[in-house]
């Protein structure tokens, strides 16, 4: 699967043509954005992060921070890559919306 990192900066506009906010289901995608329409990361009832962008087989992930493609970081502060795609094999990382080499 193809990342993303086009739509960075980009407010993502629903079929209606209104902001979007929140999870969005389309397809095989589930797409998370701020309140502002940005893509952005959310946090499950049990406290752990959910990618702004992640398929439903959960073979694609993305992390963004209000627009930006930006690495997490783990309990122990490690990064962990921006861009996880399980199928065609690669990672990505990214801080703050700047492509950098692996972090490992």
């Amino acid at each position: 699967m193809k990342d993303f990192r086009e739509l960075q900066h980009v407010r993502i506009i629903t079929r209606e043509g209104t902001i979007a906010k929140g999870d969005i289901c389309e397809d095989d995608v589930i797409i998370r954005c701020d309140d502002h329409g940005f893509l952005h990361d959310s946090i499950d009832e049990d406290g752990d992060r959910l990618p702004a962008i992640e398929t439903r087989d959960g073979s694609h992930r993305e992390y963004w921070t209000h627009g930006v493609l930006n690495c997490p970081v783990d309990n122990e502060g490690h990064f962990k890559p921006a861009v996880v795609d399980n199928i065609d094999k690669y990672e990505l990382w990214f801080v703050n919306g700047k492509e950098y080499p692996p972090m490992k």
